[in-house]
């Protein structure tokens, strides 16, 4: 199950896309970038071509923007498709992941035949991240990973205690993904970058998704970043030409809009304050702390289920995230909400408190 994803609603109801008001994908709300649509329009031709199947251009310029070598870069359809690249080739191993936590990684070890070894934050701490587990805790595992800023907390943790645990992890031998998909959309972009830190981890991974902050979900554009000889290997196993064309023209055109990007961040934290405030203040919902441009949330009733709750905001054309199949999140107790634009987040306050919830 993910967000994004109101298409089962509509074909039963007949409900037009257009009355659709998606909290459920956590989207940049003020993409996509003005201007993409008319590029991708006048480059529609390039679908009659196979794409560059290394794709060194794309590779090159967002490796200036990044300041990363492109030998150190893979393109794939987005962040879910490299997950499962890097689970691919640890196939049978035993993945660590810090919990709760994108779906996409336990399902992509078990597709692979490995299993999945959860550590659970506590919500009593606000999903903060404790310090690395000691050394025997690593031992006969091959794969560690996070999600910074987390899905679907919204938790952005300390730098340093980040690097703890990639230290402790690579000390015992494991591959550490760390899932960077959020991270344009974060209240510290900066300081959750850790794109540096390959040369000092040789054994570390990153995901790096487009689609998320640019707001292009449809076009499925990721990068993942590691040492040159893991992107050789990965390469070999992933199918031929991991992009489309439009998705690769797309990628060449974000690429010079890193200044309209630089901005979005600062643009969602007074709007997720706003979003949040009116919530507690206006409803029974109590949302958790975020440093994205989603977070979760529960009742102030503890254990109130929010089943119906769901149902009747999508009879008005509401969807929001279901968090029933995230490890550690008690089925029918939370809900995941993205930030949207101001009058959206008001909608949604008042039909919430409309609903008597």
């Amino acid at each position: 199950m993910h967000g994004g994803n109101p298409w089962g609603w509509i074909a039963r109801t007949g409900m037009a896309l257009e009355r659709v008001v998606d909290f459920s994908a956590n989207l940049n709300p003020f993409g996509p970038p003005p201007g993409l649509y008319e590029h991708l329009r006048e480059r529609l031709d390039r679908s009659a071509w196979y794409p560059d199947p290394v794709f060194g251009r794309l590779r090159a310029a967002w490796g200036r923007v990044w300041g990363v070598a492109p030998e150190r870069l893979l393109a794939g359809h987005g962040a879910a498709d490299l997950i499962h690249l890097v689970s691919r080739w640890h196939r049978g191993g035993r993945a660590v992941i810090v919990s709760p936590t994108f779906s996409e990684y336990d399902r992509a070890v078990r597709a692979d035949r490995g299993e999945s070894v959860p550590f659970f934050l506590e919500s009593e701490r606000n999903w903060a991240l404790p310090s690395p587990p000691p050394a025997p805790f690593w031992e006969g595992k091959h794969l560690l990973f996070l999600c910074h800023p987390n899905n679907p907390t919204g938790s952005g943790w300390p730098r340093e205690r980040l690097l703890d645990w990639i230290a402790a992890a690579h000390a015992g031998g494991l591959w550490v993904v760390v899932d960077e998909s959020y991270r344009e959309l974060s209240d510290d972009p900066a300081g959750a970058d850790l794109m540096s830190e390959g040369s000092r981890f040789p054994r570390l991974i990153l995901i790096r998704s487009l689609t998320k902050a640019f707001a292009v979900p449809g076009l499925r554009l990721g990068f993942l970043a590691a040492a040159p000889g893991v992107v050789r290997t990965l390469q070999a196993i992933q199918p031929s030409w991991g992009l489309s064309g439009l998705a690769e023209a797309a990628g060449l055109w974000l690429v010079e809009q890193t200044g309209w990007l630089a901005q979005q961040g600062r643009r969602i934290r007074p709007l997720r304050r706003a979003f949040q405030g009116g919530l507690r203040e206006r409803t029974g919902l109590l949302p958790f702390p975020s440093s994205a441009n989603f977070f979760l949330c529960r009742h102030r009733e503890t254990g109130r289920d929010l089943e119906a709750l769901v149902e009747r905001l999508a009879q008005r054309g509401i969807f929001v995230r279901r968090c029933d199949d995230f490890p550690g999140l008690a089925p029918g107790r939370f809900l995941r909400l993205a930030v949207r634009r101001p009058e959206e987040n008001q909608q949604f306050v008042e039909a919430v408190r409309e609903l008597g919830f």
